[in-house]
């Protein structure tokens, strides 16, 4: 049995080996029939390239009409934009010169509007330092300045003063539950422990430095709203004094036409610079379109592309003998000849695969053969060692005063076992 299970040994080695030579052999194949597939798209590309200028000039009659129309349309957009540009790239020096014109008179405009809007407002300064109401009003209003100034350090001195203490009443636990209570209110109807809990810790002394903090920061706050209302209505007044010296000498009316002439103005720097960049972008965009395979070129040659890839050999063929140009020739023969081939490839897989599969399926009964094998040869080795151990139990049990017998019997046993075949030891047991 030793002999079978090296025989299954060996053969399962040499089913491993075909595997393995069988799975590179069809990598290797797989890897032809795609270098031959890329050799097929740059052909189809080539016979593409030397029909587009066929089917745009509708010289394909059997060239399905969306083809054709498709091809069409894209040239008359490139021609469109091609145009375009141009005709944009002419236009250019003429606009930037109108504009420059534009610019110079629009800059010489904005210099009187801005000459006139200067010596209005220098009459408005003038008119203003003789308007006795004007510098009255003004003298107020400095003086309500300097009053809200005053009072706005009094709020600020009082919340610090507040922040640095109130902290320390309410950290006392007995003043802020006397305090919650309302205790000294009308509405507190206090309790005798209450009465004595105010008593033993100041509380009214406390409270009264309390409220005059509290009150100290409200009415400061107050004072100063007063205050700044004031001073409002003083700038209030210089303002009106203000407008009435502005309306008079037309200053809103002037100060208006200072804007609008700054806007037209910058509208036209803008412009100007817009087409400082927008022709060099315009030169290159044409350089593009010049090339002669720009982007117009690549989506005709995609539709054509498609067009020649579903045409059978036949239709390829005949689509051949239709045209002038001998190219496409060539290309239909390389085409036919790569066909093949990786139809020839593709089969040649398949049977490889087909070969392959049966070696893994054998492989895998080999496998399942040898595991059988070792299984059985295991069962025999125990029952084996189990006779030993059965012998050996009896012989203990044997009167040693015959220990000739004895070993015989036990090399009868053992012989038997190592002498007979398989089958006889299983039988004993």
């Amino acid at each position: 049995m030793r002999y079978d299970l090296e025989t299954l040994e060996v053969k399962e080695r040499n089913l491993a080996g075909e595997q393995s030579r069988l799975a590179t052999l069809i990598a290797q194949e797989q890897r032809t029939r795609a270098e031959l597939v890329t050799q097929e798209e740059s052909t189809f590309a080539r016979l593409a390239k030397t029909y587009l200028p066929e089917i745009s000039r509708a010289a394909l009659g059997r060239a399905p009409a969306p083809v054709r129309e498709s091809v069409d349309a894209i040239l008359v957009e490139y021609e469109t934009e091609r145009s375009a540009v141009g005709a944009r790239i002419a236009a250019i020096p003429t606009e930037r010169t109108e504009y420059l014109r534009r610019q110079e008179h629009e800059r010489k405009a904005l210099d009187r509007e801005q000459q006139e809007f200067d010596a209005r407002t220098g009459k408005k300064q003038e008119a203003l330092k003789g308007h006795g109401e004007y510098t009255a009003a003004q003298t107020e209003l400095a003086h309500h300045e300097e009053i809200v100034a005053f009072h706005a350090r009094r709020v600020t001195a009082a919340r610090k003063l507040a922040a640095d203490h109130l902290h320390l009443f309410r950290k006392d636990e007995t003043f802020e539950y006397l305090r919650e209570r309302g205790y000294g209110t009308d509405e507190c109807n206090p309790t005798p422990r209450e009465i004595t809990m105010a008593a033993e810790s100041g509380y009214e002394e406390d409270k009264g430095w309390y409220d005059l903090l509290i009150g100290a920061e409200t009415a400061m706050q107050q004072d100063l709203e007063t205050v700044t209302g004031e001073r409002e209505k003083r700038k209030a007044r210089v303002s009106s004094i203000e407008d009435e010296v502005e309306h008079a000498l037309k200053l809103p009316e002037q100060r208006t036409r200072l804007a609008t002439a700054h806007t037209a103005h910058d509208a036209t720097t803008r412009h100007l610079t817009g087409l400082d960049a927008e022709e060099p972008a315009k030169k290159r965009r044409r350089e593009e379109l010049a090339k002669p395979e720009n982007e117009y070129y690549a989506r005709a040659l995609t539709t054509v592309l498609g067009y020649v890839k579903n045409l059978s050999g036949d239709e390829l063929v005949a689509l051949a003998r239709r045209t002038a140009t001998p190219d496409d020739d060539a290309c239909v023969t390389t085409i036919g000849k790569l066909a093949s081939r990786i139809t020839s490839s593709q089969r040649q897989e398949a049977t490889l695969g087909t070969e392959l599969n049966g070696i893994k399926a054998t492989l895998h009964t080999v496998k399942r053969q040898i595991a059988d094998e070792e299984a059985r040869i295991r069962r025999v080795e125990e029952a084996r060692l189990a006779a030993i151990a059965v012998a050996s139990a009896s012989r203990s049990h044997d009167d040693y005063s015959s220990p000739s017998h004895h070993d015989d019997g036990s090399h009868a046993v053992t012989d038997s076992i190592d002498g007979g075949n398989d089958h006889d030891v299983t039988d004993s047991i």
